[in-house]
């Protein structure tokens, strides 16, 4: 039986429809589990091609809405800052931040400071109020925390030329 997918949201959905439709998505979860849980890459790769997708999506989706907010506030320097450490907030919250450390934004008229609060560590940036820049920087500030927080817990390693190497969990062979 094929059930066609549904563009209305669960809410709006007569009670019949609305079950038809929490059948079809169970029925593709209980495949997709089915699928990526196999040792068959090749059946696999439909479903992580699709996953990939909608991740690329939200992403395009999120860049355009936030720099859209952006441009609305691009005059009023009070506004835009704060819609910007919300931005940087987010991508943050992205980064894997163990609890014992706990990450301050700061915008002041100067720019955006984040600091690793118990450490000596902060990184900032002034912003230049183009949209789509300003984006960058909230995502390469908040990678750089990450990066900054792997590295004292000792998850990244250099050698004498700079170059980051593998550790030992990186190196295991398994099967």
């Amino acid at each position: 039986m094929v059930i066609r997918k549904s563009k209305l949201p669960l809410e709006r959905m007569t009670p019949l429809d609305r079950e038809a439709e929490i059948e079809r998505r169970k029925a593709q979860e209980e495949e997709r589990v089915e699928v990526l849980g196999q040792e068959s890459d090749k059946k696999a790769i439909p479903w992580i091609q699709k996953d990939v997708q909608l991740q690329e999506n939200r992403e395009r989706e999120y860049f355009f809405l936030t720099c859209e907010l952006l441009k609305r506030c691009q005059n009023k320097k009070k506004t835009y800052l704060t819609v910007l450490s919300s931005i940087l907030n987010h991508f943050i919250n992205l980064e894997w931040i163990p609890p014992k450390y706990f990450v301050e934004i700061d915008a002041s008229e100067q720019g955006i400071k984040v600091e690793l609060k118990g450490t000596k560590y902060y990184g900032a940036f002034k912003p230049c109020f183009l949209p789509s820049y300003d984006f960058r920087y909230c995502q390469q500030l908040a990678q750089k925390t990450g990066n900054t927080i792997g590295k004292l817990e000792g998850y990244i390693r250099k050698s004498e030329g700079g170059i980051a190497l593998p550790d030992e969990e990186d190196l295991k062979v398994y099967g």
